[in-house]
């Protein structure tokens, strides 16, 4: 339940989608876990549709604070963990791919349908969120990008995968 490290994943795009595979692995498992399942009742407070899936962004948003892996490694880090983090110390921490599986395993534990996103600025692809399906839409969970780099970035690239 700690992390998942993909040191030894290939470089560049071809290492990007073989960890959105498991991160998207990771959040299923996560979304049907007690401590998930709990945690999604308990943000949501009954709350569902367009508006529920804003509690959740501004849950992440107050509750996960953003920090770089560490130099050379991706590391992932399990949602249960972060959940405990932030009962117990009020906080967690993790970069975006951190968030990203986090919100989605809020989300399917919510009944959202989710997606990641992820995109580049430049050659290949260097930022990942979750969006869950709403009845008004796509709602978008990035609640790391204002932290890592400057919002007027344009984005070349853009892929999605369905968790």
């Amino acid at each position: 339940m700690r992390a998942w490290s993909s040191r030894f994943h290939p470089p560049g795009n071809a290492g990007v989608m073989a960890t959105l595979g498991v991160m998207s692995r990771m959040a299923r498992r996560s979304s049907s876990s007690r401590l998930t399942l709990q945690a999604a009742r308990s943000i949501l407070g009954g709350v569902g549709g367009t508006e529920g899936a804003y509690i959740l962004r501004e849950w992440l948003e107050e509750r996960v604070r953003f920090r770089f892996d560490p130099p050379d490694t991706e590391l992932l880090r399990a949602p249960e963990l972060m959940l405990l983090e932030a009962e117990e110390l009020g906080e967690s921490w993790g970069d975006c791919d951190d968030v990203a599986l986090l919100g989605a395993a809020l989300g399917v534990a919510a009944g959202y349908p989710a997606r990641f996103v992820v995109v580049g600025f430049g050659d290949g692809f260097a930022h990942v969120w979750t969006e869950l399906e709403a009845p008004a839409g796509w709602v978008e969970l990035d609640t790391t990008r204002p932290a890592q780099m400057d919002p007027g970035v344009r984005i070349v690239t853009r892929a999605e995968w369905t968790v």
